[in-house]
């Protein structure tokens, strides 16, 4: 048998020849193209599927052996049971069944004719072509077949994409060849057939080496003619890839693959313009094609080079629309404190009716770490002039800047999660100075009752939420921040819950499991008691590290303490509006970690955090120094009333 091998080395991708066309979607990160990309809202990994329907396909890095793509097929396989070796290429290291999630969702849009939509990345060699983004929407594709095969003696799960629409020449072909040939002047052909003379099953010629039974349970299965096992690599029928199916077959995509979110839009609608449908879509810009997040609080905007901006008509939002209680805010809200189970125990707080009236206090004590602050809110004040009531809407009206992680900064610059532009206090807007006067007396009415003289805050972020927005478990332990955090929330109600960091938790880290030195053993850790005990005798040096490390896993072991976990949630608060929260104590940052999860249900929402923090000087530039600087008016400086 006469096969054409080519034996010329592969150009590198800086040789490689250039597009025809330009994608009609694409991105240079995950998160724009998923949230602009409806039939791929896939943040990790290459297949978005949904109740067992294969939606999406990214298509990057090498995709395992024996992958092929041309200007209208592709050729891989399904996600799972892969390995990256050690110079970065996939390897198979498990079968791949045909029940898994993945496989029956590749086979289940074949079976009901459901169109795939297709993302090259720039990462794939395969092509061969220069493509122009990270990211690259292909075109829509069917399902068109779907066989076992081995790659690298695992059973593999394998499919065959061919596009959708054959008429018109593909974007990603190369530049300058020759358009396809039109529906009528093709020439339709058929692969191979043959029938296992073992098992009965008819398969197609796949590959030009030789017909292979392709039944997973035959004897005969991924077997040459001859009996023996095929080479690795393989060259495909020419038959197999010139195979096209009827244009006529009825293949639907689920959605359009570009969509125009912009005209189902209703921005003179606040609750579609705060609603999570609003702020979790992207956008395609109608002018450079690129996917768009929603990171402003307004809108869309494109980059410098193009300059396309989709501004919403943000219309104040009133507060009756984001609160779901009966009336707006309670006389006296009642605290009706459940511990949970024991094995999951909550740290029950004191609650104190005098000390900070007309607030109830409630203070939780995290031993040998800190304290947290909850001053609950009530109707009176509230309702109070330029109270939180007030400053609910005078925050939507004031032009804050707000971006998407965080969404802004003023007084004193330091490092959080991203980089962010910090406003000095001079150029504050009058709601955000009134809301450091409540955060100030906040922070001095939660230290001063513990004999603590806090730091004075210099640095406000605030934060907007909008429907089913979250901030995941993160601490705010940043070594240029001050042992004291405090926090006013505005607008919806959100769940705020702290836990204990994983390694302090189980006393190791988690991935390497190191054991932690200088481990605290806080009330409520796993396997306390043990733990304890060990850590004295170290600390007593009746132990060296060695030998307490040896004897720590030792009892681990013999203890049976089962898989480590994530802890469980020592303190669960409810943060309505007008409520303030303090943290402090350099452990609280340090050992525990918090989330806050808005209320679900409602319809849209919209909530406010803010949260005022002491920076450091000396951790900063001193020219920097002057931006934490403020001086409130008598009128804004909060007394607690």
């Amino acid at each position: 048998m006469d096969i054409d091998v080519n034996d010329s080395t592969p150009p590198a991708p800086e040789e490689y020849p250039d597009v025809d066309g330009e994608p009609p979607a694409w991105a240079e990160d995950r998160t724009p193209l998923g949230d602009a990309i409806p039939w791929f809202r896939k943040f990790q990994g290459g297949m978005h599927t949904k109740e067992g329907i294969l939606y999406g396909l990214l298509i990057s890095g090498d995709a395992g052996v024996r992958s092929y793509i041309d200007d209208e097929i592709i050729i891989t396989r399904t996600g799972g049971s892969s390995e990256r070796d050690a110079e970065g290429k996939l390897s198979q290291v498990a079968d791949q069944k045909d029940d898994t999630a993945i496989s029956r969702s590749v086979n289940n849009s074949m079976k009901f004719n459901i169109a795939v939509g297709v993302v090259i990345g720039k990462k794939n060699k395969i092509l061969k072509r220069k493509l122009p983004h990270a990211f690259n929407v292909m075109d829509y594709f069917r399902v068109a077949y779907v066989w076992h095969e081995r790659i690298d003696g695992f059973i593999a799960v394998r499919f065959r994409l061919e596009k959708l629409e054959l008429e018109e020449k593909s974007w990603w072909a190369e530049k300058g060849s020759p358009a396809p040939p039109r529906t009528a002047r093709r020439k339709w052909v058929k692969p191979i057939e043959h029938i296992c003379g073992a098992c009965a099953q008819t398969y197609y010629r796949i590959y030009m080496q030789g017909w292979m039974c392709l039944n997973t349970s035959c004897s005969q299965f991924w077997k040459l003619p001859d009996g023996n096992d095929p080479p690795v690599e393989l060259d495909y029928d020419p038959k197999w890839l010139d195979w096209r199916h009827d244009p006529s077959d009825e293949v639907q995509p689920h959605y359009s693959l570009v969509p125009d979110f912009m005209s189902v839009i209703d921005d003179s609608d606040p609750n579609s313009t705060y609603s999570r449908t609003s702020w979790k879509n992207g956008i395609v810009c109608p002018s450079c094609k690129q996917c768009l997040s929603r990171r402003f609080w307004d809108g869309w905007r494109c980059d410098e080079s193009c300059g396309f901006k989709r501004v919403l008509n943000m219309q104040t939002i009133s507060l009756r629309a984001v609160v779901d209680d009966y009336e707006v805010a309670p006389i006296r809200r009642a605290i009706v404190f459940d511990p949970g189970p024991k094995e999951t125990a909550l740290i029950e707080p004191e609650i104190d009716d005098v000390y900070s009236h007309p607030y109830r206090r409630l203070v939780f004590d995290l031993p040998g770490a800190g304290t947290v602050t909850h001053f609950v809110t009530n109707r009176e004040i509230n309702a109070k002039p330029n109270g939180p009531n007030d400053l609910f809407i005078q925050l939507q009206q004031a032009n804050l800047g707000l971006r998407r992680y965080p969404l802004s900064q003023a007084g004193m610059p330091y490092g959080f999660v991203v980089a962010v532009d910090s406003l000095p206090f001079s150029e504050a807007c009058d709601p955000i100075l009134r809301v450091m006067g409540r955060l100030t007396w906040a922070t001095h009415e939660a230290t001063d009752k513990q004999g603590v003289t806090a730091l004075i805050p210099n640095e406000l972020l605030a934060l907007g939420y909008f429907e089913d927005m979250a901030i995941n478990y993160h601490d705010d332990g940043e070594d240029t921040l001050g042992p004291t955090i405090a926090s006013l929330s505005l607008g919806a109600m959100a769940h705020k819950s702290l836990r204990m960091k994983y390694k302090y938790y189980n006393g190791f880290t988690k991935g390497s499991k190191k054991l932690v030195h200088d481990d605290p053993v806080l009330e409520g850790c796993a396997n306390r008691d043990w733990r304890l005990d060990l850590k004295q005798k170290l600390d007593n040096n009746e132990l060296d590290w060695p030998a307490y490390e040896a004897e720590w896993w030792r009892t681990y072991k013999a203890n049976k303490s089962g898989a480590a976990r994530e802890a469980p949630p020592c303190i669960k608060t409810q943060l309505h509006h007008g409520d303030l929260v303090v943290m402090h104590g350099d452990g609280v940052q340090k050992y525990y970690e918090h989330q806050v999860e808005l209320e679900k249900g409602g319809g849209a929402k919209l909530r406010y955090a803010l949260t005022a923090r002491h920076v450091l000087p000396a951790k900063i530039e001193p020219g920097q120094w002057p931006k934490g600087q403020f001086q409130l008016t008598k009128d804004q400086d909060y007394k607690g009333t």
